[in-house]
Parts: structure tokens; sequence; C-alpha cells
């Protein structure tokens, strides 16, 4: 999770002040380095297959590079996500499931004092049976950031980001703003985030995002590949507190919503079900350097 800012915006310069919100702000396409585990509690869906519906992640991500300079970054991270279904009553799905993926982020300050920013993530959706080139995507973020005060900005741009459960490019906006001297507000699509650092060992948040995902299979006995297609809605609360030295532990509850699974069976038969609202929990260890 992004480090809440503890310096007082408006004592910096402008774009200092809000290089330093944007950072802390930012929507990523990864975990920061370390490793995290959540998992929700299993339900009967509202409508399709299936008499029960769960699932449980485990994410891995750690820094490969970073160059950081006054009017430009780019960083480079490697990361690993297993998703794994319990769909009782349902011949779909029963596999565990891969994101391995190398987010790369850049950006770039302009004359004006906005800032691109451009984020390419390459990866493979895969169950690590049959891999092929069918098994490649990419999740792509490019927008254009704007400061209007110390405390202000706006971004705006494209986003393509298999945690809707699709592959479809969306709109991407937001407005940030640094909203008390210790709380710092997101407000936009597809993440909107509130988060309060009380000190310097210890935040709480609040944040809506999407938490999905698309995967290719293989099917035994059926030639081709075939996609298992899961999207939601996380809504949740959290806390990240200092351990020692870089390490910080993370805790997250909350409530996922607008939750749908298509996947196929044994024969190559779609099936399809819309899991009801659920509570899920997170855990996890942060590494910031």
């Amino acid at each position: 999770m992004p480090n809440v800012s503890r310096t007082d915006l408006g004592q910096r310069p402008l774009l200092t002040a809000v290089v330093g919100l944007g950072l802390v702000m930012s929507s990523t396409l990864a975990s920061a380095a370390g490793v995290s585990w959540s998992k929700d509690i299993s339900g009967t869906p509202d409508s399709g297959t299936g008499t029960s519906f769960g699932v449980s992640q485990i994410g891995l991500a750690m820094p490969l590079q970073s160059n950081q300079g006054r009017d430009e970054g780019l960083s480079i991270d490697a990361g690993v996500q297993i998703s794994s279904f319990d769909w009782a009553g349902a011949d779909a799905a029963a596999s565990d499931y891969y994101w391995l993926s190398l987010p790369m982020k850049y950006w770039q300050r302009r004359d004006n004092g906005g800032e691109i920013h451009a984020q390419f993530e390459p990866g493979l959706m895969t169950d690590l049976d049959g891999l092929s080139t069918d098994s490649l995507m990419a999740n792509v973020r490019f927008y254009w950031r704007q400061p209007i005060s110390q405390t202000l900005f706006w971004q705006a741009g494209v986003v393509v980001d298999r945690r809707f459960g699709d592959l479809l490019p969306r709109p991407l906006a937001g407005i940030a703003w640094k909203a008390l001297s210790k709380t710092e507000v997101l407000l936009g699509f597809p993440e909107t985030r509130v988060q309060t650092g009380w000190n310097k060992q210890f935040s709480t948040y609040l944040h809506v995002r999407p938490d999905g995902g698309v995967w290719r299979e293989q099917l035994k006995g059926l030639n081709g590949t075939y996609d298992v297609r899961y999207r939601d809605w996380k809504m949740g609360v959290g806390t990240e507190f200092w351990l020692r030295g870089n390490a910080w532990l993370m805790a997250e509850v909350g409530q996922q919503r607008l939750r749908k699974i298509t996947a196929y069976d044994s024969t190559g038969a779609r099936v399809e079900a819309e899991p009801a609202d659920s509570n899920y929990w997170q855990v996890g260890l942060k590494l910031r350097f």
C-alpha cells in the first residue's frame, strides 16, 4: 500500500507538494513489494450454477529497478498472484490460476507543471497447463495529471485492467486533495481511497476498487483455450503499521459486491453465476525501500 505523506504540503513549493500527494494517492497496477493473502466467506450464489462460491488469493511482488529523478521516473517490478475458486456444485474453474506479470511505470513532468503517466504490465494469465501466446495479456494505464494547487490535482486518461473481469478499455478519472492535515483523498475511477496517517508508524484507509481477473486455461481432452472471467468490487477498511526496518504489516476487512464468474465445464459448455455479496479479509507484509 502507498505510504501516507507526513509533511505539511502547504509548506512545500507547488510542484513538490503535488508530486508528494500524487505518490501517495496514485492508482497502481500491482501491490507494493511483499506478500498478501485474502479470502472471503463462501455463500450461496444469487443466481446461476452452483450451491456455494468463495475465492482466495495469494500475491507476491518485488521491485527489480527504480530510477526516480526530479522530472521523470521509471520503475520495474515483478509479481505473481494465485487465485483459487471454491465453486461447489459446478464443474468449472477448479484449478489454481496465475497472473505472472512485470509492471513497468514511467512518469514525466512537462513544462506546464502537468505530468504524463504511463503504466504497462505485460503478463501471463494461466492455469500453467498448455502455456501459449493465448495466455499473454497486458494491463495498461495512460493518463495526464495536472496540479491545481499545493494540495489538489486532477487526472484523466484510459485504462485496460483485467481486474474488471474483461480486457476492455475504460476511462480513468480522478481528483485528489489533502482534506485535513493528516488525511488525503483520491476520488475517482477505477479506484477511490481515503487515507489518514496518524503518526509515522500507523495509518488507516478506506478504499473501493475492482478486484477480479481473466485467466486462460486448457481443459483436459479439449482443444484450444478457454477463459475464466471473474469480477467483483471490493469496499474495505484497513490499517498499516510499522513492524521494523522496512517492513510494514497490513490488515483489511470489507465486502465484495457486483460479483460474477463465467467459465467452461469439462465438456466445453459455458457456465456462470452471480455470487452473493460477501465479507472478506486480507493480511499482508509490505516492504518499503
